[in-house]
């Protein structure tokens, strides 16, 4: 990180001698400008970034729960007015429509990014993006002129700008999703066999947060959370279901539901939480199954597309040949 700033100080040296080197000098201002303000951008991210991991693999190897939980687990309960306080170009480009804002909040929350700035660091980089296409048309417009491919590759760029980080937020959802079905049923055996060994559950639900962080991070770090909400007063079924909330899980929604009906009815916590760490190994055997039958189908589209051709070569390419040696003596 160290260098950053030299190579920022010779990016912007190298663009202005080429703009001192040439005439037109009103785009390439504003060429400079925008360039000086995508290359900062991008430096604070990568520099957020680092810092961010940097952390992570701090409290990952130095042990403590609290710990673990870092700074993006305690901005879970931050100020959520937090943007506020940001500059004002920056507030400017994030929508003032509180229904809008907690639609991309939750969006956010499924995706795992829980901090109050989440919302505006989404909006600055896809306005980061927007700049993108205008960079492309000051910079090939003079060289190229309106060209067909400028304008359609600039229009792909904003329309990429516009529609691309929605997408990769969906897609960072998805994939954070099925890490957490695929370590669901290990956290839930190990939460039966602690309730079985007399510990209770707020408990039970602390040492699922310490065992499984370095093994299955992204539910340890769910279950810290949990832990958090049940030291600050609430009731483990009620954590459990802001749980299922923050990932939209149905499966974290039943095992809330399961353990709030275990409290209010007083029955056997072990036997219930056994009985769903049964049913949630049923549904992933089901699931695997479930794509196992699938899969004969999807493997025909390859083998139509790229099998059967290089068979039929194979096989009619002799017969073609000799055809052609026949029809040519019949030409003779």
């Amino acid at each position: 990180m160290g260098d950053l700033p030299m190579r920022f100080s010779t990016i912007l040296r190298q663009i202005s001698d080429t703009l001192l080197r040439q005439g037109d000098w009103v785009p390439k201002v504003i060429l400079f400008g925008s360039a000086t303000l995508v290359i900062f951008l991008v430096i604070q991210f990568i520099a957020t970034l680092e810092k961010n991991i940097a952390s992570r693999i701090r409290t990952i190897t130095h042990g403590d729960t609290d710990e673990f939980t870092g700074e993006s687990t305690k901005t879970l309960f931050a100020d959520r007015n937090a943007s506020k306080k940001l500059p004002t170009f920056v507030n400017a480009i994030i929508p003032r429509s509180e229904q809008e804002q907690t639609t991309l909040l939750k969006r956010l929350n499924f995706a795992g990014f829980y901090s109050p700035e989440a919302v505006m660091i989404y909006y600055l980089i896809k306005f980061s993006i927007c700049l993108i296409p205008f960079l492309f048309a000051v910079i090939f417009l003079p060289i190229f002129g309106m060209s067909r491919i400028v304008i359609f590759a600039t229009i792909f760029l904003a329309i990429f700008g516009l529609i691309g980080p929605s997408f990769f937020l969906d897609f960072l959802k998805g994939k954070r999703q099925y890490r957490l079905r695929r370590e669901l049923p290990d956290a839930m055996d190990l939460m039966v066999v602690c309730v079985e060994g007399g510990m209770g559950i707020q408990a039970a639900v602390k040492k699922i947060a310490q065992e499984l962080k370095l093994v299955h991070p992204d539910i340890a770090m769910e279950f810290t959370l949990v832990h958090l909400q049940t030291q600050m007063g609430m009731s483990v079924g009620k954590a459990i279901e802001g749980f299922g909330q923050r990932t939209d899980l149905e499966e974290i929604r039943q095992l809330a539901h399961v353990i709030v009906q275990s409290e209010k009815l007083g029955s056997s916590m072990a036997k219930t939480l056994k009985t769903s760490a049964d049913s949630l190994r049923t549904r992933r055997q089901q699931q695997a199954e479930s794509k196992a039958q699938k899969a004969a189908v999807k493997i025909l589209i390859p083998t139509v597309l790229f099998i059967f051709p290089a068979i039929f070569v194979v096989v009619l390419a002799p017969a073609m040949i000799q055809f052609g040696e026949v029809f040519a003596k019949i030409g003779k």
